[in-house]
Protein backbone atom coordinates (compact mmCIF):
# COMPACT_ATOMS: atom_id res chain seq x y z
CA UNK A 1 0.00 0.00 0.00
CA UNK A 2 1.34 3.54 -0.83
CA UNK A 3 2.16 5.87 1.82
CA UNK A 4 0.46 9.40 1.75
CA UNK A 5 3.48 11.07 0.95
CA UNK A 6 4.38 8.74 -2.27
CA UNK A 7 0.67 9.47 -3.46
CA UNK A 8 1.41 13.09 -3.05
CA UNK A 9 4.49 12.78 -5.15
CA UNK A 10 2.96 10.42 -7.72
CA UNK A 11 0.47 12.54 -8.18
CA UNK A 12 2.22 16.19 -8.24
CA UNK A 13 4.15 14.95 -10.52
CA UNK A 14 1.29 13.51 -12.91
CA UNK A 15 -0.22 17.24 -12.38
CA UNK A 16 2.86 18.55 -13.60
CA UNK A 17 3.19 16.83 -16.74
CA UNK A 18 -0.29 17.67 -17.66
CA UNK A 19 0.20 21.06 -16.61
CA UNK A 20 3.52 21.14 -18.95
CA UNK A 21 1.49 19.44 -21.89
CA UNK A 22 -1.40 22.51 -21.39
CA UNK A 23 1.65 24.83 -21.60
CA UNK A 24 3.04 23.23 -25.12
CA UNK A 25 -0.10 23.77 -26.45
CA UNK A 26 -1.01 27.75 -24.91
CA UNK A 27 0.61 30.40 -27.58
CA UNK A 28 -0.07 33.77 -28.63
CA UNK A 29 0.59 34.54 -32.40
CA UNK A 30 0.97 38.62 -33.44
CA UNK A 31 0.19 39.09 -36.55
CA UNK A 32 1.98 41.46 -39.19
CA UNK A 33 5.39 43.42 -38.60
CA UNK A 34 4.96 47.06 -38.81
CA UNK A 35 6.06 46.82 -35.20
CA UNK A 36 7.44 44.76 -32.48
CA UNK A 37 5.34 42.03 -31.50
CA UNK A 38 4.58 42.56 -27.68
CA UNK A 39 6.51 41.93 -24.41
CA UNK A 40 6.18 38.37 -22.64
CA UNK A 41 4.76 40.36 -19.72
CA UNK A 42 1.77 41.11 -22.06
CA UNK A 43 -1.59 38.62 -21.68
CA UNK A 44 -3.67 40.01 -24.78
CA UNK A 45 -7.40 39.60 -24.62
CA UNK A 46 -6.57 36.11 -23.39
CA UNK A 47 -5.11 37.24 -20.59
CA UNK A 48 -2.09 34.74 -21.17
CA UNK A 49 1.25 36.54 -20.74
CA UNK A 50 4.05 34.68 -22.00
CA UNK A 51 6.46 34.74 -25.51
CA UNK A 52 4.68 35.88 -28.79
CA UNK A 53 5.19 34.45 -31.96
CA UNK A 54 5.42 36.80 -35.26
CA UNK A 55 3.28 35.61 -38.13
CA UNK A 56 3.15 37.85 -41.54
CA UNK A 57 2.07 35.24 -44.25
CA UNK A 58 2.89 31.69 -45.86
CA UNK A 59 3.76 28.94 -43.57
CA UNK A 60 5.30 29.33 -39.91
CA UNK A 61 6.57 26.38 -38.29
CA UNK A 62 7.97 25.65 -34.50
CA UNK A 63 5.81 28.05 -32.63
CA UNK A 64 6.59 28.77 -29.59
CA UNK A 65 4.93 28.27 -26.45
CA UNK A 66 4.30 30.56 -23.70
CA UNK A 67 7.42 29.61 -22.21
CA UNK A 68 9.51 30.44 -25.07
CA UNK A 69 9.75 26.81 -25.67
CA UNK A 70 9.47 25.47 -29.51
CA UNK A 71 6.74 23.04 -30.24
CA UNK A 72 5.61 21.52 -33.29
CA UNK A 73 2.78 23.73 -33.94
CA UNK A 74 2.39 25.60 -37.22
CA UNK A 75 0.58 28.28 -38.82
CA UNK A 76 -0.71 28.92 -42.70
CA UNK A 77 -2.16 31.27 -44.16
CA UNK A 78 -3.82 31.27 -47.56
CA UNK A 79 -3.26 35.24 -48.21
CA UNK A 80 -3.82 39.05 -47.39
CA UNK A 81 -1.62 41.95 -47.43
CA UNK A 82 0.73 43.22 -44.90
CA UNK A 83 -0.73 46.56 -43.29
CA UNK A 84 -0.36 49.05 -40.53
CA UNK A 85 -1.79 51.52 -39.00
CA UNK A 86 -0.82 53.74 -35.97
CA UNK A 87 -3.75 54.25 -33.97
CA UNK A 88 -3.56 57.27 -31.92
CA UNK A 89 -5.45 55.59 -29.14
CA UNK A 90 -3.48 52.44 -28.66
CA UNK A 91 0.15 52.92 -26.63
CA UNK A 92 2.85 50.12 -25.60
CA UNK A 93 1.98 46.25 -26.37
CA UNK A 94 -1.32 47.13 -27.26
CA UNK A 95 -0.15 49.15 -30.29
CA UNK A 96 2.53 46.36 -30.87
CA UNK A 97 -0.80 43.62 -31.12
CA UNK A 98 -3.57 45.94 -32.92
CA UNK A 99 -1.49 48.39 -34.81
CA UNK A 100 -0.26 46.07 -37.55
CA UNK A 101 -1.94 43.34 -38.62
CA UNK A 102 -2.91 41.35 -42.18
CA UNK A 103 -5.83 43.18 -44.42
CA UNK A 104 -8.47 40.90 -46.36
CA UNK A 105 -9.81 42.35 -49.23
CA UNK A 106 -12.22 39.05 -49.15
CA UNK A 107 -11.96 35.74 -47.17
CA UNK A 108 -8.80 34.10 -46.35
CA UNK A 109 -7.90 31.09 -44.01
CA UNK A 110 -5.75 30.47 -41.51
CA UNK A 111 -4.57 26.82 -40.56
CA UNK A 112 -2.65 25.84 -37.08
CA UNK A 113 -1.88 22.17 -37.29
CA UNK A 114 0.13 19.87 -34.59
CA UNK A 115 -2.24 20.88 -31.61
CA UNK A 116 -2.96 18.39 -28.99
CA UNK A 117 -6.63 16.62 -29.08
CA UNK A 118 -8.99 18.77 -26.54
CA UNK A 119 -10.68 21.98 -25.65
CA UNK A 120 -9.16 25.55 -26.34
CA UNK A 121 -10.35 29.18 -25.92
CA UNK A 122 -9.26 30.86 -29.04
CA UNK A 123 -9.05 34.55 -29.29
CA UNK A 124 -8.62 36.55 -32.81
CA UNK A 125 -8.04 40.26 -32.81
CA UNK A 126 -8.39 42.33 -35.27
CA UNK A 127 -7.53 46.55 -35.92
CA UNK A 128 -9.66 48.47 -33.92
CA UNK A 129 -9.33 52.15 -35.77
CA UNK A 130 -12.63 53.32 -37.40
CA UNK A 131 -16.37 51.51 -38.50
CA UNK A 132 -14.66 48.91 -40.64
CA UNK A 133 -15.82 45.34 -39.24
CA UNK A 134 -14.04 41.70 -39.85
CA UNK A 135 -15.53 38.30 -40.12
CA UNK A 136 -14.61 35.71 -38.08
CA UNK A 137 -15.38 32.31 -37.91
CA UNK A 138 -13.67 28.90 -36.30
CA UNK A 139 -14.00 25.59 -37.47
CA UNK A 140 -17.33 25.97 -38.83
CA UNK A 141 -18.65 26.84 -35.31
CA UNK A 142 -20.31 29.97 -36.82
CA UNK A 143 -19.56 33.54 -37.86
CA UNK A 144 -19.13 36.34 -35.46
CA UNK A 145 -18.85 40.07 -36.88
CA UNK A 146 -16.42 42.33 -34.59
CA UNK A 147 -14.80 45.79 -34.79
CA UNK A 148 -14.99 48.99 -33.08
CA UNK A 149 -12.86 51.33 -31.79
CA UNK A 150 -10.00 51.41 -28.73
CA UNK A 151 -11.61 52.37 -25.85
CA UNK A 152 -8.44 51.32 -23.46
CA UNK A 153 -9.26 47.64 -22.93
CA UNK A 154 -10.31 44.47 -24.91
CA UNK A 155 -14.02 44.46 -25.33
CA UNK A 156 -15.47 41.27 -27.08
CA UNK A 157 -17.22 41.64 -30.06
CA UNK A 158 -15.46 45.05 -30.36
CA UNK A 159 -11.43 44.31 -30.28
CA UNK A 160 -11.67 40.29 -30.53
CA UNK A 161 -13.90 37.40 -31.03
CA UNK A 162 -13.96 34.43 -28.99
CA UNK A 163 -14.38 30.83 -29.82
CA UNK A 164 -14.21 27.49 -27.96
CA UNK A 165 -13.60 24.33 -29.63
CA UNK A 166 -12.79 20.96 -28.97
CA UNK A 167 -9.61 19.05 -31.14
CA UNK A 168 -9.92 15.47 -31.93
CA UNK A 169 -6.67 14.40 -32.85
CA UNK A 170 -4.64 15.34 -35.76
CA UNK A 171 -7.41 17.72 -36.37
CA UNK A 172 -6.40 21.46 -37.39
CA UNK A 173 -7.86 24.38 -36.49
CA UNK A 174 -8.96 26.54 -38.93
CA UNK A 175 -10.03 30.53 -38.99
CA UNK A 176 -11.76 32.32 -41.93
CA UNK A 177 -11.39 35.94 -42.32
CA UNK A 178 -13.86 37.48 -44.19
CA UNK A 179 -14.24 41.44 -45.00
CA UNK A 180 -17.84 42.58 -44.47
CA UNK A 181 -19.80 44.78 -46.89
CA UNK A 182 -17.22 44.90 -49.41
CA UNK A 183 -15.27 46.70 -46.70
CA UNK A 184 -11.35 45.51 -45.93
CA UNK A 185 -11.06 43.04 -42.69
CA UNK A 186 -8.04 42.39 -41.07
CA UNK A 187 -6.97 39.68 -38.25
CA UNK A 188 -3.36 41.31 -35.84
CA UNK A 189 -3.66 38.30 -33.73
CA UNK A 190 -4.35 34.75 -32.56
CA UNK A 191 -4.50 33.44 -28.98
CA UNK A 192 -4.86 30.02 -28.38
CA UNK A 193 -5.83 29.00 -25.09
CA UNK A 194 -5.53 25.12 -23.53
CA UNK A 195 -8.52 24.35 -21.57
CA UNK A 196 -8.16 23.51 -18.37
CA UNK A 197 -5.02 26.09 -18.10
CA UNK A 198 -1.51 24.18 -16.50
CA UNK A 199 -1.83 25.99 -13.11
CA UNK A 200 -5.83 24.60 -12.72
CA UNK A 201 -4.62 20.82 -13.36
CA UNK A 202 -2.20 21.42 -10.34
CA UNK A 203 -4.77 23.06 -8.40
CA UNK A 204 -7.35 20.70 -8.70
CA UNK A 205 -4.67 18.12 -7.96
CA UNK A 206 -3.59 19.74 -4.86
CA UNK A 207 -7.37 19.78 -3.88
CA UNK A 208 -7.85 16.37 -4.44
CA UNK A 209 -4.94 15.99 -1.76
CA UNK A 210 -6.05 17.92 1.00
CA UNK A 211 -9.72 16.49 1.07
CA UNK A 212 -7.97 12.92 0.92
CA UNK A 213 -6.11 13.67 4.06
CA UNK A 214 -8.87 14.95 5.76
CA UNK A 215 -11.19 12.00 5.01
CA UNK A 216 -8.27 10.18 6.69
Amino acid sequence: MRTTTTLIATTLVSAGALGASAAAQSMNIDVGNASPVPSSAYGGPAGSAGAWNQYTGGVSAGLLDLAGNSTGVSVSGTGGFLSGFNDPLTLGDDDALLDDFLSIPFIETYTVSGLAAGAYDIYVTTWTFGPLSTGVDVNNLGMQVIGGVWTGGFVPGATHSLHSVTLGSAQDLVIDIFSINGALGAISGIQIVQIPAPGATIGLALGGLALTRRRR
